[in-house]
């Protein structure tokens, strides 16, 4: 079986690659599957964790890799393949440096919420990344929330000073330039356990919403606290215009569960946010700190109704049933003509539990990355 990955993060320099990257400790793992080696860099672990004794933190934030990867096992079976599992945090400057590189190498990059662009290049066999590289674009004008466009303008600002640089560099060298990009793949589930799905018309909860408003605790007299970010004005929006409707509709059945920041919502309890998710019909998935996040795709798992904000264009979320929102000022209607059809109900139920199934599960992914690296294996 594949050793699941943990996760972490590291940088090193960009010119020849190191031998062990500086700051980081590798987890690694053989096995008799398509990865040869799984390495996984998790400086923050300390001085390299057994991968038996590894936090609990470390174990929920990757059973979704894990089960893809161990689903990938089944689909190509053994080719000697290395897999390079590299955390990616806003701090991170150097994106691209590996140990070694290769055809036998695939990197996966995971936890870059700033969609930064990287480009192995033909340096490596496949590359695969959480949140693609494709810069957002900012909201529009919303003359609901004025602030929350200017604050929208500025993250897509800063993002894009921050791109400039990597893109010059990913533009350096034939063998750069020639190569595949990284393929976008899904953030997938973080704190759920697998549960028989339960009948939709056996759910008592009409709409959900479980997480936080802000990211984190940001300090009384901060710009974050003050102005708020984008995730905290769009959800603050979102449960306005919740309650407004609530006002409305008293017998609706709403179940509202707020966190702190968003570390209180991932350390939370596994069994009362799965237990949320499969009694609801409707979930609500308002952006978070990036254009995506994992609820929308935990809940469409749970084969919810998923009532969201745009999403970047990636693959994957071409034919997502999800029903998309531009202003959480149009909610209440959007409620309204859902509660009021149940058959539409029904059909969207089918078709995220579909959804998932086909496109984004374990073994979707799977699929999907072993079409990608039989491709590139006749380009090699």
């Amino acid at each position: 079986m594949l050793g699941a990955p943990a996760r972490g993060g590291g940088s090193g320099a960009e010119a020849e690659p190191p031998a062990m990257l500086p700051n980081a400790t590798a987890d690694t793992r053989t096995s008799a599957g398509p990865s040869g080696n799984v390495h996984v860099f998790c400086p923050r672990a300390g001085p390299r964790v057994p991968w038996a004794d590894r936090p609990h933190r470390l174990r929920a934030g990757f059973a979704y890799l894990d089960g893809a990867l161990r689903a990938l096992e089944s689909e190509i079976g053994p080719q000697g393949l290395t897999f390079f599992i590299k955390q990616v945090t806003i701090e991170s400057r150097d994106l691209t440096s590996l140990p070694r590189y290769g055809n036998d190498v695939v990197a996966i990059l995971v936890g870059d919420e700033w969609a930064r662009p990287i480009h192995f290049g033909s340096r490596v066999r496949a590359a695969f990344k959480e949140y693609g590289v494709t810069l957002a674009r900012p909201d529009g004008i919303s003359l609901a929330d004025p602030i929350r466009s200017l604050l929208s303008a500025a993250q897509f600002s800063r993002n894009l000073a921050v791109r400039t640089p990597l893109l010059l560099r990913s533009l350096h060298g034939a063998a750069v330039r020639h190569g595949p990009p990284a393929v976008p793949i899904p953030l997938g589930y973080l704190n759920q356990r697998e549960l028989p799905i339960r009948p939709f018309d056996q759910r008592d909860v009409d709409v959900c919403f479980a997480g936080s408003v802000a990211h984190e605790r940001y300090r009384t007299l901060s710009p974050q606290r003050v102005a708020g970010t984008v995730k905290s004005r769009s959800r603050a929006a979102m449960l306005n215009a919740l309650e407004r409707f609530r006002a409305r509709n008293p017998r609706c059945r709403i179940d509202v569960g707020l966190t702190a920041s968003y570390r209180s919502s991932a350390d939370g309890d596994m069994g009362e946010y799965a237990d949320r998710l499969m009694r609801a019909r409707i979930c609500l998935c308002p952006r978070g700190m990036s254009l995506e996040t994992y609820r929308y795709f935990e809940a469409m798992r749970y084969g919810c109704i998923v009532i969201a904000e745009r999403c970047p264009d990636h693959w994957f979320y071409r034919e997502s049933p999800a029903i998309v929102v531009n202003e959480w000022t149009r909610l209440e209607g959007v409620l309204s003509d859902l509660l009021g059809d149940p058959d539409r109900m029904r059909r969207v139920h089918a078709a995220s539990l579909t959804y998932w199934t086909e496109v984004c599960s374990e073994r979707a992914l799977a699929k999907y990355m072993a079409g990608i690296l039989a491709a590139t294996a006749v380009r090699h």
